[in-house]
């Protein structure tokens, strides 16, 4: 590998490659976890959501907390529940994962 190569790896392929560590390692409870990193395997086509995941500090995971947060904006007794649209969850992960 003297200089042949411009990258290792294309920005889809990094992505997907962190994603499956980042599952593997995450502290989400398995029933959403399946769900939050199957859906962010879904935004492997967005360059831009690519290329945010890969910057230090970003994490999937994080979008967990919002989560939370939000369950318990709607908390009734020591029950909350979050929920919205598929846009909603894409917004969420994007903002987890720039913000």
């Amino acid at each position: 590998m003297a200089g042949d190569l411009e990258q290792l790896a294309s920005e889809y392929t990094a992505a997907e490659g962190r994603l499956k560590v980042e599952e593997e390692h995450s502290r989400i409870p398995r029933p959403a976890a399946i769900i939050i990193y199957s859906f962010a395997k879904t935004m492997l086509d967005d360059p831009e959501f690519c290329i945010a995941l890969m910057k230090k500090g970003a994490r999937v995971d994080k979008v967990w907390d919002e989560i939370k947060r939000r369950a318990m904006e709607h908390r009734e007794g020591n029950a909350g529940v979050a929920c919205g649209t598929d846009r909603d969850l894409k917004a969420a992960i994007m903002e987890a994962v720039t913000g």
